[in-house]
C-alpha cells in the first residue's frame, strides 16, 4: 500500500470508489449525507475539481495496487484560535482535516 497525492485522472475514482460509499455511510448518523443516494454525482465531480484548483487543498490517497483504499483531506484556511490560546500560546492555529476509508 502506497499514501500519495491524488492525481486529476483519479477523481471519477475517488468519487465513485471513496467519497459517496463514505457519504452513504455517514447517513446513518447525519441526514445530510442521504444526497449521495439522490442523484448528486454530477455535481460532486464539479465540487472535487474546484476544492483541488487551487493551492490551499490536497488530498493524499492510500493505494493498494490501483485500487484507491482511503484518503485523508487537508484543507489550509483562516480559524480560530485553538485552546492552547487558554494556555495563554495565541499564535497556535487550529487544524482542519478529514479521513476516511473503505471498511
Amino acid at each position: 500500500m502506497r499514501i500519495r497525492r491524488l492525481r486529476a485522472t483519479e477523481f471519477v475514482s475517488f468519487v465513485d470508489d471513496l467519497l459517496l460509499p463514505f457519504a452513504r455511510e455517514m447517513a446513518i448518523l447525519d441526514e445530510f449525507d442521504t444526497l449521495a443516494d439522490r442523484g448528486v454525482r454530477a455535481n460532486v465531480f464539479s465540487y472535487v475539481e474546484d476544492r483541488h484548483s487551487g493551492d490551499d487543498t490536497v488530498t493524499f490517497v492510500a493505494a493498494d495496487g490501483d485500487e484507491l483504499v482511503g484518503h485523508v483531506t487537508v484543507e489550509k484556511r483562516a480559524s480560530p484560535r485553538c485552546s492552547s490560546a487558554a494556555r495563554g500560546d495565541t499564535s497556535a492555529p487550529c487544524m482542519s482535516f478529514e479521513v476516511a476509508g473503505k471498511a
